[in-house]
């Protein structure tokens, strides 16, 4: 799923409005799993917290966890019908509250690296594109497609062996494979490209 996409086009409120409806599903599921009081407090809330870091980002997913937490305990750990609060409430509350949030740093932080990464191939000079282990295009930058004339809809359903002249395709897989056995860390060879023309590129 394009998250990166999910953040641009959805609004603020739209994305606080998002992790509310995840913590009212995981709510109800919740209390439909077991009864208030019952144990495995935040069972549906981790879960559903970690779903909003990734897909409502940082200040939506720390929302989730405080409303998630606050359920938990005046629900699920210690009713609020109870007058006192056990210090094992308190204990299993920061259990969940700061591996929650660790992770949810850890998920903005990796997904803001993507981001740059992504940023940096597109707006490079020159084409650059990323490969699966079959072989098919990933990602592409626009230096790439002007190059080979092909847009980046059409470079996804291609192999890179699609665009690569005959007699550079064995030099090409030869290499790919000392790569995925262990035997090189890295490569750089000069190959022809054909374009989708049919003219043949460097």
């Amino acid at each position: 799923m394009n998250t990166s996409w999910l953040k641009n086009n959805l609004s603020q409120p739209a994305r606080y409005t998002l992790a509310v409806g995840i913590f009212v599903a995981a709510l109800f599921l919740r209390l439909a799993i077991a009864p208030l009081a019952s144990g495995y407090p935040f069972i549906t809330f981790f879960p559903a917290t970690i779903i909003v870091f990734y897909l409502c980002g940082t200040r939506p997913g720390i929302l989730m966890v405080v409303l998630s937490a606050s359920s938990a305990l005046f629900l699920f750990i210690n009713p609020f019908w109870r007058t006192s609060l056990g210090y094992e409430g308190i204990i299993a509350t920061v259990f969940f509250v700061v591996p929650t949030l660790l992770l949810g740093w850890i998920i903005s932080w990796l997904q803001q690296a993507n981001n740059y990464f992504i940023r940096i191939l597109e707006h490079a000079p020159i084409g650059m594109a990323a490969n699966a282990l079959d072989g098919h295009f990933m990602l592409v930058n626009q230096a790439f497609c002007d190059m080979l004339g092909y847009t980046k809809d059409e470079l996804y359903k291609l192999n890179f062996q699609d665009v690569t002249f005959s007699e550079d395709k064995n030099l090409t897989m030869a290499v790919r494979q000392q790569l995925l056995n262990g035997e090189l860390d890295t490569y750089q060879i000069e190959k022809r490209y054909i374009r989708k023309d049919g003219q043949v590129v460097f």
